[in-house]
């Protein structure tokens, strides 16, 4: 037999609590429930404090977050740093159905959430989600967890998660496995299991997986290793690390590392709610980031068309000096204009690409002072009548973190910067530096702060300043001064940094100006920019060999056919997939080098994937305009990818490099 759920509710509004109490009797969840009226006593009572020293431990938290005395998001954040309270799950009652509101709460990590005033059907279903596995597992006894029969689901199946659990241990690799397959609420999940690193990069070398559950110390990889090798391998993907049972220090260096949740070993029944949470809080995060950075795209498209102008006023010109041009020098100066003209071209583009891709956090080692002197190049049109300096520290700054999010950082500090002078004179002055923090002052520093080394990023201005009054709400979404403003700019850029293990101090004086320095964790490892370039060049010449070229755009595919012509290959051309198949059939061909993106309905990863089913002899490059984030194959730069635009070296390399390969 099962115990009644204990299940403390924290609202102070009466009729809340009605609707509270009535949800929980349509549920039929056998329950015990304790009312609590604000912040201070929910967090004595999980403490059990005073008047409370003998209640339960609750199985569920409903929270308000509008409370009086303590702020519900302020409960949240303490419960969830206490370890001894931090594996309760929590759903957050909430007035505000925000896309941003949600993510915040989920950035707090609230398991679930639910809109006010309460929607009976809506409680009822958030309720028999947590029932069909979370009630019925905790309040069985020990000895009946792992052998409870799983309940029927009531409501539509949700898609099947592939997870990935690397774990040595035979015992607790079963009862993980175990956890996992035989739940209902949370799945269902596809379990694959592996036992050594190795393995596990194998794994993620041929699959994609909607989670990594992997123990800390394995046969070939202890402590935090572990976790960083596959942090790195997968950027994307929901990894859970699993502790000892009084390892609480070892979860918490792996939350600083990007790691998105952990559980103690004795725990491990909870595993199906931590990864489903962990992974809608991050699907969730991607949500609010990309629909605030493309509000961004939309700010710098201006600029961007005007650099786009001249570049292509440069080529045009350059172009008819060459058409009409009886002099070689005349003619290589002009050359070289154009040439000049498209690598800048190009780089825009892409930097436009990857700020605008659909893409969760993907970490790598960047160097600040060279983002910031980037994305300022770029927003150089954005930053009208506006005297902006750029102060960079003199040595590398060396940083573990997601570029694109760094940049979103950098535009919305900047651009909120260039806002506040309202159009009058002024300053917006942006600098890097080194900043190590013995002992973070409380009155200064945000709570969240703690010692170590980091790197600063402060942007400042000469503008009205912030209001008292509005300090301590700047990060809310849709708090704003600005009269047509969302109010999503500082929220995005406090996620983002918070994501980063990282936290930001504000100074601001009314009618003087505003100071927003960032502090982030310092990369011991040397940035990209300091590393050996892995660009791709072109390499000694080969003879012989027959490519067929598929691109809709015919300029594409004559210019590529003079570079591998000019080199002794022989060159076909197809302009769309249907037409390559064809061309394969009755024609022998070595490689094929297509564009991804073909008009009609074979694109070109199916054209690839037909040609290795019918040809796998042939050789085939993929190319495009898109970056490799948003196309979702397994492409490797130089390799079999080359992104366009690219040189004639580029082109020249990556076909003798495959073929020699095939």
């Amino acid at each position: 037999m099962t115990r009644a759920a204990e299940i403390l509710l924290v609202e102070d509004s009466p009729t809340d609590r009605l609707l509270a109490i009535a949800a929980l009797e349509e549920s039929k969840v056998l329950n015990s429930l304790h009312c609590v009226e604000n912040g201070v006593d929910a967090l004595g009572f999980l403490r059990k404090e005073g008047r409370f020293a003998d209640v339960p431990t609750p199985d569920l938290i409903l929270l308000d977050l509008n409370l009086p005395k303590m702020d519900g998001r302020e409960v949240l954040l303490r419960i969830k740093a206490d370890a001894r309270l931090r594996q309760i799950p929590v759903v957050v009652l909430t007035t505000s159905e925000s896309e941003e509101d949600i993510a915040r709460a989920y950035d707090s990590n609230a398991n679930s959430y639910i809109t006010k005033p309460i929607d009976i059907e809506q409680f009822v279903r958030a309720l028999r989600t947590l029932g069909d596995y979370w009630f019925q597992v905790v309040t069985l006894p020990a000895e009946g967890r792992r052998v409870a029969e799983p309940i029927p689901r009531s409501w539509p199946t949700e898609e099947t998660k592939r997870v990935l659990l690397l774990e040595d241990n035979p015992g607790d690799a079963v009862l993980a496995s175990t956890a996992l397959e035989d739940v209902t609420a949370f799945g269902p999940f596809a379990v694959e299991h592996v036992s050594r690193l190795s393995e596990a990069i194998e794994a993620l070398g041929r699959h994609a997986y909607s989670a990594v559950i992997s123990d800390v110390n394995l046969p070939d990889s202890e402590g935090a290793d572990t976790w960083r090798v596959l942090r790195g391998l997968a950027p994307t993907t929901t990894l859970v690390v699993l502790t000892g049972n009084d390892s609480e220090s070892v979860g918490r260096a792996a939350l600083a590392d990007g790691v998105d949740d952990y559980l103690p070993k004795n725990q491990v029944f909870a595993l199906p709610r931590v990864v489903s949470y962990s992974v809608e809080r991050r699907l969730s995060q991607e949500r609010q980031f990309h629909s605030q950075r493309l509000e961004s795209v939309g700010r710098l498209a201006g600029g961007v068309a005007h650099d786009f102008n001249n570049l292509l006023t440069i080529i045009q010109g350059n172009a008819a000096l060459i058409e009409t041009s009886g002099s070689k020098e005349e003619t290589l100066e002009a050359t070289s204009e154009i040439l000049a003209a498209a690598s800048r071209g190009a780089k825009l583009s892409r930097q436009l690409l990857a700020y605008s891709r659909k893409q969760m956090m993907s970490r790598s080692a960047v160097d600040l002072n060279r983002v910031v002197e980037e994305t300022m190049r770029m927003l150089a049109r954005v930053m009208t009548n506006v005297k902006v300096t750029v102060a960079a520290s003199d040595q590398a700054i060396s940083l573990f973190a997601d570029r694109t999010m760094l940049e979103q950082v950098i535009v919305n500090l900047a651009v909120n910067a260039r806002d506040a002078l309202g159009g009058r004179p002024g300053e917006v002055r942006i600098s890097t530096s080194v900043a190590v923090v013995d002992t973070p002052v409380p009155d200064h520093f945000p709570k969240e702060s703690y010692p170590g080394t980091f790197a600063q990023l402060s942007v400042s201005d000469t503008g009205c300043g912030i209001p008292a009054s509005l300090l301590a709400s700047i990060w809310e979404p849709y708090v704003t001064t600005k009269p047509q403003g969302s109010g999503l700019g500082l929220s995005t850029v406090y996620g983002i940094v918070s994501q980063h293990q990282g936290w930001i101090v504000v100074d601001s004086t009314a009618g003087e100006g505003t100071t927003f320095s960032v502090f982030v964790p310092m990369h011991e490892g040397p940035p990209e920019s300091c590393r050996t370039s892995s660009s791709v060049s072109a390499s000694p010449a080969t003879t012989g060999g027959r490519v067929l070229i598929v691109d809709d755009e015919r300029g594409v595919r004559r210019s590529n056919r003079r570079i591998l012509e000019r080199e002794g290959y022989s060159v076909l051309e197809a302009a769309d997939g249907e037409e390559a198949l064809l061309l394969v059939e009755h024609t022998p061909v070595d490689l094929v080098l297509t564009d991804i993106t073909l008009p009609n309905c074979l694109q070109g990863a199916a054209l690839g994937a037909e040609l290795n089913h019918s040809h796998p002899e042939l050789a085939v490059v993929y190319c495009s305009g898109f970056s490799r984030g948003v196309l979702e194959m397994d492409l490797r730069e130089g390799e079999n990818f080359i992104s366009k635009p690219f040189t004639a070296g580029q082109l020249l390399a990556v076909v003798r490099a495959r073929l020699r390969r095939q």
